[in-house]
């Protein structure tokens, strides 16, 4: 299972896609050989046209062809976690509690997203302070996860170099601190190699905290979303852990490029993963027998 995130969309539209642009592509996108695509409100003004009539018309469409939505990505609150300021701010609570509605009228999906960001304190921290945010942090992602939870659905956090969470071990403190068991991960492995992390072995170690993924790769020192295997990503032992770990859900590709590649690019990266997968299956039922 194969699906294409929403930079697709950002590739062919710029950040101001529209939900009547995301319907239209719904044909070109199953042509291409994917069966899943994640959902997204990249700026605020994008939560806006998800009314009623809207989401029912991107539901019959999706249904119509066969296709799964793997994610709802909640973008445009990562500004709330750039700034600690800004981690209990009441829009923050009431867009993700629209999202959580509109996900769960429709069915569109078990997993929200939520991007964390680069943060910026703005002044040297003495440790009581720290420990005020972090505990600030804490309470509002706990507020957040209830929400999801209320409608059975799992958070996860999209891991960015230089964020509050800082990388899966931060994750997994984070989520032994609050016990959240709905609380999951984004295997973004753009991000990962971005912050020098042993990229290969975060399936190994977060297990079944992986709720979904994004799949990119770069050369581990700019936070690039190029195409698989347009890097240093070590992608054979990549997809032999996640098929280790137990992941089941689809693999999602994130590729940022020219407008008139993305075709091109995302079947080309499909079809790369999509060998190395066959790979993985092939040794896992040889030893199997």
């Amino acid at each position: 299972m194969f699906g294409v995130s929403p930079a697709y969309f950002l590739s062919l539209f710029s950040p101001d896609f529209t939900l009547l642009q995301v319907r239209e592509q719904l044909p070109a996108i199953s042509a291409l050989g994917f069966s899943h695509l994640e959902l997204e409100t990249f700026t605020r003004d994008q939560l806006q046209q998800w009314g009623p009539e809207e989401a029912e018309k991107t539901a019959a469409a999706l249904e119509s062809l066969d296709l799964q939505v793997s994610q709802f990505v909640c973008h445009h609150l990562l500004k709330h976690f750039s700034d600690p300021r800004s981690f209990n701010d009441p829009d923050l609570f009431s867009d993700f509690g629209r999202i959580v509605k509109i996900v769960s009228a429709h069915r569109f999906c078990g997993v929200l997203t939520l991007p964390q960001p680069q943060v910026y304190t703005g002044k040297d921290l003495h440790l009581h302070e720290y420990r005020k945010i972090r505990r600030t942090y804490l309470d509002s992602l706990s507020r957040l996860l209830d929400i999801a939870g209320g409608a059975s659905l799992t958070l996860a956090l999209e891991v960015m170099p230089g964020s509050f969470v800082g990388n899966s071990d931060g994750f997994l403190s984070i989520a032994d601190t609050l016990g959240a068991q709905h609380l999951g991960f984004n295997f973004d492995t753009g991000h990962a190699w971005a912050c020098k992390e042993a990229v290969a072995l975060i399936p190994l170690k977060l297990g079944s905290r992986i709720a979904c993924t994004h799949l990119s790769d770069n050369y581990g020192h700019e936070n690039l979303s190029n195409a698989p295997g347009r890097g240093t990503v070590p992608w054979q032992e990549v997809m032999r852990n996640l098929h280790t770990a137990g992941y089941s859900g689809p693999y999602d590709i994130e590729i940022r490029c020219d407008e008139g590649e993305v075709s091109v690019e995302y079947s080309s990266a499909r079809q790369f993963l999509n060998s190395l997968l066959e790979e993985v299956l092939e040794v896992h039922h040889a030893a199997q027998s």
